[in-house]
C-alpha cells in the first residue's frame, strides 16, 4: 500500500492550544531574557569565562567568553529548527498507528510534546550562560532537575499519545 495514504497526519497541522502557546511564549521570552542578560554582561567578563564546574560548584574548565554567543546562537537555531519540523507532523515517528478518529488527538498530544521539548532544551543551553555571565556556578541539583523533568515529561507525553492512538 502507498505509505502516504497510510499516514492519516498527512495535510493536517498541529493545532496551537492555549497551553501550547504558553509554553512558546515563554520559551521565546526565555531566549529574548538571556539574550539580554549575556549582551548586557558580555564586555564585562574576563576574556576567558568558567565553562564547567564540578559537583561542588568549583569552576574546572575556562573557554574564551565567546562560547557564550555561541551557546545562545545555538539555542536560537535549535528552536527554529524544531518549530520548522513540527510544521511536518506526518515525518514524526510515533508508536500508534494514526487515523481520521484518533489524528485531531495525536496532533494535539504531539504540538504539547514539542513545545515542552523547546522550552526545556532552550533552559538547558541557556542557563549554564547566564550562570556564567554572573559569574557563579550553575547549582548541580539545576541540572539533575532538568534531567529528571525533562525524563518524566518524555515518559508522560509516550504515556499519553498511547492513550491519543487509542482514542476513537
Amino acid at each position: 500500500m502507498d505509505q502516504e495514504k497510510e499516514n492519516a497526519l498527512n495535510g493536517m497541522k498541529i493545532p496551537l492550544s492555549p497551553f501550547m502557546a504558553a509554553l512558546e511564549i515563554i520559551t521565546l521570552l526565555l531566549i529574548v531574557s538571556c539574550a539580554t542578560v549575556i549582551f548586557a554582561k558580555y564586555e564585562g567578563l574576563p576574556e576567558f569565562a568558567a565553562s564547567h564546574f564540578d559537583m561542588l560548584g568549583r569552576p574546572d574548565a575556562w573557554t574564551d567568553k565567546v562560547w557564550l554567543l555561541v551557546v545562545l546562537f545555538a539555542a536560537v537555531v535549535v528552536y527554529a529548527a524544531v518549530s520548522v519540523v513540527e510544521c511536518f507532523p506526518q515525518i514524526f515517528n510515533i508508536p500508534v498507528k494514526t487515523d481520521e478518529n484518533n489524528g485531531k488527538s495525536v496532533l494535539r498530544v504531539i504540538g504539547v510534546g514539542v513545545a515542552f521539548a523547546k522550552l526545556m532544551i532552550t533552559l538547558m543551553l541557556l542557563s549554564g550562560a547566564v550562570f556564567t555571565c554572573f559569574e557563579n556556578a550553575v547549582p548541580p541539583f539545576l541540572y539533575i532537575g532538568y534531567i529528571a523533568v525533562f525524563l518524566g515529561g518524555s515518559v508522560l507525553f509516550v504515556v499519553k499519545i498511547m492513550n491519543a492512538g487509542k482514542a476513537v
